[in-house]
């Protein structure tokens, strides 16, 4: 079975996933509900959203036009007031009066002016969000969770973010790649050993080596892509393994570890196992020492640690790219290269811990997370790792935005109704 599923132990693997379900039906008190019930909940609640943005936007087009009439009755008034100093007949002046007709047509042009606006402009002039957790009438408080996290947003103005973005385009490649594209492309060629959930290792009969070399990696040449190979890549598949590659990518001097997202039943209990755990073990072991507590997603963390664990166990990444720690730092195949995580959704979350573990031996690293699950880190972590994890939202993709405090929100919307 490809979708896999057979390794799954139901008392521990489900054990999260049963406990989350329970205390989401059962948070304040027991209510029976049937599939249908949630359909209409949620069309329910598609509408009530609906009325909501258009109550918003028609409230924030009137505010704007109180303040228009305002500010253009206050410009009335200082240029009448001007004028009464200015003029030689102080009674004279003290008859004239400001009306609403004299501010008319400055009214209208800004008018004009707000209605060329895009619906992007209007938001950033107040319109807000489509709903906010004060329209509710429950009484529930998320007050813990809110907090004040300033997000540096890509815009594409300056030289460096244009870079950034060009270098997010190129490395996308890479994460949605591993999905089926490599194992695809290494099994057609006859390189890759045990089917679709095999092993490509080039360098397993050179273990002893200091330096390895890249003349046996698979050229992506046919894929479209003339500067980049495979070094490695191990498409194993359980609750503790997941796929990943390790690419070279000759043309911006990088090596690139791709990680998998959800493919497999085995993935989708691990996203499933959502309870935070502490990352204090971890801290230790890679030897990064930060006064703040991490904690992260416990399946993302384990299949973590499992990546971690191999790379160390075969020692490929060592020797295609030594630390500038290691004693042979200079003798490395890909020598001067810079070391990049990538991944998509689930592969996102672990590119991100991924590169958080790694970063004390490649202080330069960077991390491209395309659409990682909102429940990936604590807030601590997401700060700290801010200068080396580039994050790519498409649209409103849900898996960005995936929490338990906003399920209990869904929960609580849903029983409003």
């Amino acid at each position: 079975n490809r979708l896999g599923g057979g390794n799954i132990k139901a008392k521990s693997d489900l054990k999260d996933a049963a406990v989350a379900i329970m205390d989401f039906f059962n948070s304040d008190s027991n209510f029976d509900i049937v599939l249908s019930d949630l359909v209409i909940a949620f069309k329910l609640l598609g509408r009530l959203r609906r009325e909501r943005k258009y109550k918003l936007s028609q409230q924030a087009k009137s505010d704007e036009r109180q303040r228009i009439i305002s500010n253009s009755l206050n410009e009335a008034e200082e240029r009448k007031s001007e004028e009464k100093r200015d003029n030689d007949d102080p009674e004279e002046a003290l008859g004239d009066e400001v009306s609403f007709s004299d501010v008319t047509e400055n009214l209208w042009l800004r008018e004009q002016s707000s209605n060329n606006l895009t619906s992007g402009d209007r938001r950033r002039q107040g319109c807000g969000e489509p709903f906010s957790v004060n329209d509710s009438n429950q009484s529930f408080d998320f007050s813990k969770e809110q907090h004040d996290v300033s997000k540096k947003r890509l815009v594409g103005q300056t030289e460096s973010e244009k870079f950034l973005i060009q270098q997010a385009a190129r490395f996308a490649h890479y994460a949605l790649g591993v999905y089926d594209i490599y194992p695809g492309a290494l099994m057609a060629t006859g390189w890759m050993d045990g089917g679709l959930k095999g092993l490509f290792h080039p360098f397993a009969d050179d273990s002893t080596s200091s330096v390895l070399s890249l003349s046996n990696s698979f050229r992506m040449a046919e894929l479209g892509l003339h500067d980049a190979l495979i070094a490695f890549a191990s498409f194993r598949n359980d609750i503790l393994a997941t796929p990943y590659a390790i690419i070279v990518d000759e043309l911006e001097n990088v090596v690139v570890v791709s990680i998998r997202g959800t493919a497999s039943i085995e993935d989708l209990v691990t996203d499933l196992q959502l309870s935070p755990v502490s990352m204090e073990r971890v801290k230790q072991v890679c030897n990064f020492d930060v006064p703040v507590e991490y904690f992260s997603h416990r399946g993302m963390l384990t299949k973590c640690k499992w990546i971690y664990n191999d790379l160390h166990r075969r020692n490929i990444l060592s020797r295609l790219l030594p630390s500038n720690a290691d004693p042979d730092c200079g003798r490395g195949a890909c020598r001067g290269f810079k070391l990049v995580f990538t991944g998509h959704s689930l592969g996102a979350g672990c590119a991100a811990i991924l590169s958080t573990m790694f970063r004390p031996k490649y202080p330069d690293l960077q991390c491209f997370s395309y659409c990682p699950p909102g429940c990936t880190a604590s807030i601590g972590l997401s700060k700290d790792c801010e200068d080396y994890v580039t994050s790519i939202v498409v649209g409103n993709d849900i898996i960005p935005r995936v929490k338990v405090q906003n399920f209990e929100l869904l929960r609580y919307e849903c029983l409003f109704l």
